[in-house]
């Protein structure tokens, strides 16, 4: 007997890389996804990999710093309906992005990927700029009031 598809769920991780009330944001290039904006350091976990581990393994690779999972603290969870998967289209999805914050780390926040990061910004962490990725608008402010749970783009 063939078993339904199951739906699938997507995690991916946000690290927020904080300096007193600034976060550290890049800014996207050649990735055919929202190109010129800016993101946190982010990405999928991979197979048998945990969520700190992600976030220290997109850590390192993206800015070149080093966490110790003892200095990330868990701070929010988004869960996402992306519809349309921005402006390059693709099949509507669902994620849970878990939201870690880091104050401490060992090295300089350099450009780790420079074919899709061209600049690497602080920024106030209520106020990011009007070109940051959607979802990463919305919840930065959310997290800057201490929120810690949120949800995007369901329709009512």
């Amino acid at each position: 007997m063939d078993r339904p598809e199951r739906f699938r769920l997507f995690a991916a991780v946000f690290v927020l890389i904080m300096k007193d009330d600034t976060v550290l944001l890049g800014r996207r290039q050649n990735t055919g996804f929202y190109d010129d904006y800016y993101a946190l350091p982010s990405g999928h976990l991979e197979g048998n990999e945990a969520l700190t581990a992600a976030a220290i393994r997109e850590a390192k690779e993206e800015v070149g710093i080093t966490i110790i999972p003892s200095d990330l603290e868990f701070i929010h969870l988004a869960h996402l309906a992306s519809r349309d998967d921005g402006p390059i289209g693709g099949e509507p999805r669902e994620y849970l992005y878990s939201c870690f914050k880091v104050t401490r780390w060992t090295g300089e926040p350099t450009i780790g990927e420079p074919d899709k990061c061209d600049e690497l910004i602080w920024v106030p962490l209520a106020t990011p700029p009007e070109k940051t990725l959607p979802y990463v608008k919305d919840i930065l402010p959310l997290i800057a009031r201490g929120e810690r749970f949120s949800e995007h783009a369901w329709e009512a």
